[in-house]
């Protein structure tokens, strides 16, 4: 970059402190604005992590994201069972997002504003909140998540994700409650597949310990009149956090039930004691590929460009390779649309592979034909 940018980043979670991340690092004057109260230091569950994408991220060299390396994957696959190597480094959600909230300085996160307006028509996009207070940027890059608000303004009707024919149950649940005197918990991806059902668990750490919780999907075939009755009752609960809900609870021991076969007893035995004192909730997955990344001078990162379904593991990933890519491109290129144009022609490429990706890798659970939904 020949000057400073000013740039607005709409949306404070993973993708946006990602991109805050990697912008601050190459000089550009960087407002993030984050409709939440508080952002999101204290969700729950787990997620894959790069170590190298993170120190990349990094603003210096010490103080590394805390997260757990899993170096065993067991698989049972229709009653057939056998371990094999892996590398698989996982945290937590509120581990990742405050250790980069810590990478930025205080003042550049701005909570409570939600965007009402993104007015990208002039080579200043200009972004106006619902307190009708109005910011002109030199870029605007929207990072708000698979639901975003934001994706509109560079897609306009062509904005919408499809339903994908299955429902992720996640659960959450302390490692202490459950008993692994086979150690077969501790340090371990565990797989279990039955065809037309995927079950995945994996230990997350704490601040306090490596193994604090088993953080677990069940991905089950769901019809969109299941999903319709779950909506109804109350069970959906966007934007899926991790709650002990009463309703979900009571929906998943019903989806349980009616699923028959059982999993393996390491498996049965989350499932009980999550049920028993954790936490578990319906993730319904939707898929969604953005045709451009960039109109004008707004962007968009992370899930607003590429919603892959949750099987490919790669939802972190992918906003922080965003970030960096972004970054890269504007440093490479002194005229800032060239850049924007190289980094929407690489990131769609990539963002269409994963998606691609994830449908094939679930169309085994699907209950429907994927449509689009508003």
């Amino acid at each position: 970059m020949r000057r400073s940018l000013r740039v607005g980043i709409v949306g404070g979670s993973i993708a946006g402190l990602s991109v805050a991340a990697a912008l601050s690092r190459i000089g550009a004057d960087v407002v993030v604005l984050e409709r939440g109260p508080a952002g999101f230091a204290t969700r729950r569950g787990g997620l894959g992590v790069s170590p190298q994408l993170c120190r990349a991220l990094a603003a210096t060299q010490d103080g590394m994201l805390r997260h757990v390396v899993h170096q065993q994957r067991r698989l049972w696959i229709r009653g057939a069972e056998h371990e094999e190597a892996a590398n698989i480094a996982v945290t937590s959600y509120g581990i990742l997002w405050r250790w980069l909230r810590a990478q930025l300085p205080e003042s550049m996160v701005e909570f409570g504003q939600t965007v009402a307006l993104i007015d990208g028509q002039t080579a200043r996009p200009r972004v106006t909140t619902t307190d009708a207070r109005s910011q002109d940027f030199d870029l605007v890059v929207a990072a708000d998540g698979g639901g975003s608000e934001a994706r509109r303004h560079v897609l306009a009707d062509d904005a919408h994700a499809a339903f994908a024919g299955y429902v992720l149950w996640r659960g959450l649940v302390p490692f202490a409650a459950l008993d692994d005197r086979t150690g077969i918990y501790g340090g371990r991806l565990l797989i279990a597949n039955r065809g037309d059902q995927h079950f995945v668990g994996y230990a997350i750490p704490s601040d306090e310990s490596c193994c604090a919780a088993m953080n677990w999907g069940w991905y089950l075939p769901t019809d969109e009149a299941a999903l319709a009755e779950l909506r109804a009752g109350g069970a959906v609960r966007p934007p899926h956090q991790l709650e002990r809900c009463t309703d979900a609870l009571e929906a998943f021991v019903r989806a349980r039930a009616a699923s028959r076969e059982l999993w393996p007893g390491w498996v049965e035995q989350i499932i009980d004691r999550t049920i028993a004192c954790g936490t578990i909730a319906p993730h319904p997955v939707y898929e969604f590929a953005a045709s451009a990344m960039v109109r004008g001078r707004v962007v968009l990162v992370g899930n607003a460009a590429h919603l892959a379904s949750p099987i490919t593991g790669s939802g972190g990933r992918m906003a922080m390779e965003d970030a960096l890519a972004l970054a890269d491109a504007l440093v490479e290129h002194g005229d800032v649309d060239a850049a924007l144009a190289q980094f929407s022609q690489c990131r769609t490429r990539e963002g269409a592979a994963l998606v691609e990706q994830g449908r094939q890798r679930g169309a085994a659970f699907r209950a429907t034909t994927p449509r689009r939904t508003a």
